[in-house]
């Protein structure tokens, strides 16, 4: 509000600056990251979370350049597709509503979770 003092305005921007914002709320408030660990479990949101979710899955299953990952990027690949995978068969909240919306995916993606992880391990190929 244009009337309200300079020094009421900052003392009050200060005060919401203070408060701590952890948690899944966080996440929503800043930014969808699919690496923190709870992000799985913040409510969907169409109007939110649905491109993002796209992107990922679309990222996710694609097969494009599959052929030049480093053994680092497997391993994380490896990782990431075991998190994917716990969540789709916990339903968590967040997969659970995209997946009613969008079923075609649940099954796409659970088909790359099972690719990544019945892939030979780095350690395996030296």
């Amino acid at each position: 509000m244009p009337d309200i003092p300079l020094g009421v305005v900052i003392k009050r921007k200060l005060a919401s600056r203070e408060k701590p914002e952890t948690g899944a709320e966080h996440i929503v408030q800043s930014y969808l990251s699919f690496h923190h660990e709870t992000i799985f479990d913040v409510p969907y949101v169409p109007a939110l979370h649905k491109r993002s979710i796209i992107f990922q899955v679309r990222y996710r299953t694609s097969v494009k350049g599959s052929a030049s990952k480093t053994a680092n990027m497997r391993e994380f690949e490896r990782k990431e597709a075991a998190r994917w995978r716990a969540a789709i068969l916990r339903d968590a909240p967040l997969l659970k509503g995209f997946f009613s919306e969008e079923p075609q995916w649940r099954e796409r993606m659970l088909n790359w979770c099972g690719r990544i992880l019945t892939s030979r391990s780095p350690s395996s190929s030296r």
